[in-house]
């Protein structure tokens, strides 16, 4: 009777949209690029809160009252009526440092949590007056959602603190809001990630996709085959004697289930695979090796309940065989049997209608399976200045929410560090992580109204609806930045950019570098403007400024402060993007140089000279490196610009001027310039307040 239920809700959740064409399976990615742009909030609403609330709710109305906490025994404390043990007061206590309290009478409350299974699942309503606080909920997921609310309106003061008084009705955009690690190539321990899902937990992230199989390892216990633990069949460099246990990975699942997060295992299958032949002698998509597949799908539903691991990704993406579909319907049949819900990577091994799709590189939403986007999502092809834009403007499954287009499940922000670490949280330091999370919970949670993807590399205009829409986002972003990742430094590293105002002209347009003339070019006919202090100038991935240049042309900039007085600021700098993925770039430079191909600042008038280099002139790789041994060489900080060390400027009160001549190193790489003055808390990157851009 299970398995008939199963099979009947399996059916229900694949069921055709209503507005999928026969006879075109593939939904057209720009069909909300032409559109209007309407945000998805009233500004005056959102500027008038008295909090900078993320996600920010569907609908939201103050109520012009406060509710204030009591104390009990001393502390800060709210008293509770909760019959269903719904309300997580850990995590609330934890991100607060109020206490709950837990009473038998709603008179003796100030939180009450109802009820209603009218709502959907993660929907929720939230009510806060001067007598107490009402969160509404079908579910445990709901109640979480209005807890990580709650958490944000709180106010803390030495002579009262408070809860903003409003009521409050939302609901997601998208069921799917998503991270993932790739922990097969390299490891990051049960701690870490305990510690990443908590903090992203507040923003209603709900999924965290575990990649931990891929060509250096099988990281997770293997009963029936423990050689796939074996460190000598595992990449050497790449901590080969650290896996998974059975036992770690339930506690993890069940800590991320108490977070509202859903943990989506993927055992990467027949591609990504390099440590298998090794290690038995055969492929996987061989009988053999499909039988050993399946055996391990089936011990690991063995040792994990489907309420832990409801979905299990197969991967299936990169890979060429000749019984693809053979192999495809066995391990999709095999999920099924175990009745879990099978993903695929798209484009890959393409599975049957009742397989949802995990969309990478430039697939198009296909109407006749479930999608989940990742395309232009992938952390370690941006840099935390542009990955934030483009996350802002990029539409999940290329519409603006799941409303009337059922196909669109959401999203899973992506991070893919290739390259070898020295430790795990260089992960972190070297990929925007938390950036990207929280931005990806402001869009996936709210949706984006229209897909702008020449917004993604530069904002190319001021004053327009989209640059009003992300200056609102900026500042509640950086608020949160400020206030809940303040000490995260250099794993969180973002600044407001909105109002950088680059003036950019290709140099053979400009007659060649004069710096006495560099602001004619404001006025010069064939001048572009370009907003923000990271900006694509070339980009084989969205965009650019200059995509009509080549391999050797130059680009001058200048970009203008007003100070309000005098002072030193560190000048954080980039003149070229490198793959960091498979380390394709011109290499370290020569010593007092910034890139390979003769690039200069100038500020104020005054040549810049970099920081002195530890390996002046290595690395340089001018080919991809997927599997060679250059992979295997962690990168090191000079070689990521906001990892290295910034140049000092002394600044004037008045106007200053930062000039920039760089040079595109070659053809198949994008060309990014970062130019951003900021302050340093220790290793905490803040934007200075005393400035204002031209």
């Amino acid at each position: 009777m299970k398995k008939i239920l199963y099979y009947v809700s399996l059916a229900l959740l694949f069921s055709c949209a209503s507005n999928i064409v026969e006879d075109e399976a593939n939904f057209r990615r720009d069909s909300f690029v032409d559109m209007e742009y309407v945000y998805r909030h009233d500004l005056s609403v959102v500027n008038d809160f008295p909090v900078p609330l993320l996600p920010f709710p569907k609908s939201v109305a103050l109520n012009g009252q406060i509710f204030k906490i009591p104390a009990v025994d001393g502390a800060l404390a709210l008293r509770i009526v909760d019959a269903q043990g719904l309300f997580n007061s850990n995590f609330f206590t934890k991100k607060t440092g109020i206490n709950i309290v837990k009473v038998d009478s709603v008179q003796d409350a100030d939180l009450q949590i109802v009820v209603d299974g009218r709502l959907a699942s993660e929907e929720y309503g939230l009510d806060v007056g001067p007598n107490g606080i009402k969160i509404v909920a079908s579910s445990y997921s709901g109640v979480f959602n209005g807890l990580t609310t709650l958490a944000q309106l709180v106010i803390f003061s030495k002579e009262k603190s408070s809860i903003i008084g409003c009521v409050i009705s939302d609901a997601p955009a998208f069921d799917v809001r998503g991270v993932m690690h790739d922990t097969g190539r390299n490891f990051q321990s049960i701690e870490y990630l305990k510690e990443q899902m908590e903090n992203i937990a507040l923003y209603k992230i709900n999924i965290f996709h575990f990649h931990f199989t891929d060509n250096p390892a099988w990281r997770l216990e293997n009963k029936r085959y423990p050689q796939l633990n074996d460190a000598k069949n595992r990449r050497k460099s790449r901590a080969p004697e650290k896996s998974y246990s059975y036992d770690e990975y339930i506690d993890f699942a069940k800590f991320c289930k108490k977070l509202n997060i859903t943990v989506i295992p993927e055992f990467d299958m027949p591609g990504h695979s390099r440590y298998f032949r090794p290690t038995f002698g055969f492929t996987m998509q061989s009988r053999r090796g499909m039988d050993v597949l399946e055996n391990s799908l089936r011990e690991f539903a063995e040792h994990v309940p489907a309420e832990l691991a409801p979905y299990i990704h197969l991967g299936a993406d990169e890979v060429h065989i000749l019984n693809g579909e053979e192999f495809i319907q066995r391990m999709t049949g095999v999920v099924k049997d175990l009745e879990r819900i099978p993903l695929v990577w798209n484009p890959g091994l393409l599975a049957g209608e009742d397989t949802i799709l995990h969309n990478w590189s430039n697939a198009s939403v296909n109407m006749r399976h479930k999608n989940i986007d990742s395309t232009d999502f992938y952390t370690n092809n941006s840099d935390p200045l542009n990955m934030v834009r483009k996350i802002f403007f990029k539409q999940i499954c290329s519409v603006p929410s799941s409303k009337g287009y059922e196909f669109a499940l959401g999203g899973i922000v992506c991070t893919w560090n290739d390259v070898a670490v020295a430790d795990e949280k260089e992960v972190l330091r070297n990929n925007p992580f938390y950036s990207s999370a929280v931005a990806f919970a402001e869009t996936s949670w709210g949706g984006t109204p229209v897909d702008r993807p020449q917004f993604y590399g530069y904002f190319p205009e001021s004053g327009s609806a989209e640059m009003e829409a992300f200056a609102e986002f900026e500042q509640r972003f950086m608020a949160h930045r400020s206030k809940v990742f303040a000490g995260f430094g250099e794993e969180f590293v973002y600044t407001a950019q909105s109002d950088a105002k680059w003036h950019l002209i290709a140099q053979k347009d400009f007659g060649g570098f004069n710096l006495q003339a560099v602001s004619l070019i404001k006025d010069h006919p064939k001048s572009r403007v370009a907003f923000g202090n990271s900006i694509y100038l070339k980009t084989i991935f969205t965009k650019g400024v200059f995509d009509d240049l080549e391999a050797g042309d130059g680009v001058i900039g200048l970009l203008e402060f007003e100070a309000e007085r005098d002072g030193e600021l560190m000048l954080i700098w980039n003149t070229e993007s490198f793959a960091r993925s498979h380390r394709q770039y011109g290499g370290i430079a020569k010593q007092g140089m910034f890139d390979n191909y003769g690039s200069g600042f100038w500020f104020n008038g005054e040549a810049q000279r970099p920081a002195d280099w530890a390996q002046p002139g290595k690395l340089k790789r001018m080919v991809q490196a997927w599997h060679q041994p250059i992979q295997e060489i962690p990168w090191n900080r000079e070689e990521i610009y906001w990892l290295r060390k910034p140049i000092p400027i002394q600044v004037k009160k008045g106007l200053n001027q930062i000039v920039v001549q760089t040079f595109m190193g070659f053809d198949n790489q994008s060309w990014l310039l970062v130019a951003l003055p900021c302050e340093k808390d220790g290793t905490d990157i803040l934007h200075p307040t005393w400035i204002k851009y031209k």
